[in-house]
């Protein structure tokens, strides 16, 4: 790993760590305050206080050692933090797929640098980059799919895609709705494997440069 690459990896899995151990206990505070007991807010700001300092702390001792292993440890931790992330995209962009598209483009990327770090060739390389574009495709198609439904029960949305579908009201539950739904998923679907598998293939073929 050349020194802009470890710097890069770095500084993603770091802020990766200060973001989800801040955000896991804040959402767990929220959640317990809105379903079961009231919390005040000071609470639930504490809450994600302690999370961050805990994922500083996590940096502090760990980080150096995700690192050195970023690409030799097992893919299902980091297939857990990918699907971590990829909630958290879901809630920062409103459930638009815009984040999600983008961690599987980087998930991809990932493979297929792992895959050229372990030396793999063409055959031994295409397997993993293309089970890791379909999970991505899978994953942000998955959380695409119930927004859009959601989305067809707007009257703005309704008005807006009216000229398309030929219809002035809420389209929640009519097949017309539904079906743009269905090829819009599709096309999504199509897209992020398409992206994910060429970012793995590009970052495969990379030749690996000697740290100066």
């Amino acid at each position: 790993m050349t020194r802009l690459e470890a710097a890069i990896v770095t500084v993603f899995l770091g802020a990766a760590c200060l973001l989800l151990a801040c955000v896991l206990p804040w959402w767990v505070a929220a959640a317990v305050g809105l379903y079961f007991v009231e919390l005040p807010v000071e609470m639930v700001i504490a809450a994600a206080c302690a999370g961050l300092g805990l994922g500083v702390l996590l940096n502090t001792v760990f980080l150096r050692r995700w690192v050195t292993n970023f690409y030799g440890t097992s893919l299902w931790p980091l297939t857990a933090v990918y699907l971590a992330l990829s909630v958290i995209a879901i809630a920062f962009f409103m459930g638009l797929p815009v984040g999600t598209f983008a961690l599987g483009i980087l998930a991809g990327a990932y493979m297929g640098t792992r895959q050229r770090h372990h030396g793999a060739d063409a055959h031994g390389a295409s397997r993993p980059i293309t089970v890791c574009a379909l999970l991505t495709a899978v994953v942000t198609t998955a959380a695409a799919a119930p927004v859009g439904i959601m989305a067809l029960d707007e009257q703005s949305v309704a008005t807006a895609i009216a000229p398309v579908l030929a219809a002035g009201q809420p389209l929640f539950g009519d097949v017309s709705g539904l079906v743009l739904v269905g090829t819009l998923c599709a096309v999504l679907f199509l897209a992020q494997y398409a992206g994910s598998k060429l970012a793995g293939r590009l970052a495969w073929r990379l030749p690996i440069p000697e740290v100066p």
